[in-house]
């Protein structure tokens, strides 16, 4: 037994390094291959939130903040909304987003979008 195990060791020691450096050169050749042409981000920046429409989830008003779901980058997104319209806002509601900054957005209703466009 006292025979084996400095040979065993010695295989295991050989079987870790040469995983290590296979691991290492897949790796690099994954970063060649890839380059830096593509790039993943998930974070949402406050620019992709104007111009998309959205529906209410917690119902607001111009003296209450609410909150709207919007689908951004494939992903449906919560986030607080305001609004300078006199009008409120009830769950359901299509609103779209004018401005978005600090985290939150400012919506008029959809409909007010129709009745501006066709003016």
């Amino acid at each position: 037994m006292s025979v084996l195990l400095p040979v065993l060791l010695k295989m295991v020691t050989i079987s870790v390094i040469i995983g290590i450096l296979v691991g290492l050169i897949f790796v690099i050749g994954i970063k060649i291959f890839r380059g830096k042409r593509e790039t993943v981000n998930s974070l949402v920046n406050s620019s992709n939130l104007v111009g998309v429409f959205g529906e209410v989830q917690i119902p607001f008003d111009q003296k209450t903040k609410g909150k709207i779901r919007v689908n951004i980058q494939g992903s449906m997104i919560d986030i607080v909304a305001c609004t300078h319209s006199d009008e409120s806002f009830f769950v359901g509601d299509q609103v779209f987003v004018i401005e978005a900054h600090n985290n939150q957005v400012w919506v008029i209703p959809k409909d007010n979008l129709k009745q501006d466009l066709s003016a």
